[in-house]
């Protein structure tokens, strides 16, 4: 489940940066706007902004092993061992992690220039 809320936060991020972009008159307001997406974006962090819970206190080293079990691909005994859970876990995470990738792989490319091309005056409500 974690992986699936961390790739939901650069998504949603990824997307309000363009309404960000739109909706800001001055480039203050641009800047404060980005500071704030950028604290919501770093909340779940475990150093994050609000240090709830500080670096020493995080278990890394006792944790250390998820890195070496997501890294390493598994040989055909592990996947003959796995259940059907573990396996759809698995294939689910992947899958998860590939399309957060290309969607923001392709929003780098299309969202400046839908910035560009959008008229944010128009349909921005006047002050």
């Amino acid at each position: 489940m974690g992986s699936f809320v961390n790739n939901w936060m650069v998504i949603v991020c990824t997307l309000d940066a363009y309404m960000i972009i739109g909706a800001s008159r001055t480039p203050a307001d641009l800047l404060l706007d980005s500071l704030a997406l950028l604290f919501l974006f770093n909340l779940d962090d475990v150093a994050g902004d609000l240090g709830f819970v500080d670096e020493d206190d995080w278990p890394g080293l006792r944790i250390a092993w998820i890195h070496s079990e997501i890294c390493t691909a598994p040989t055909e005994d592990d996947e003959e061992k796995m259940g059907f859970k573990e396996t759809c876990n698995r294939n689910f995470n992947m899958l998860n992690y590939t399309l957060s990738f290309w969607f923001c792989a392709a929003c780098a490319v299309v969202m400046p220039i839908l910035a560009a091309i959008t008229p944010f005056l128009k349909i921005a409500p006047a002050d």
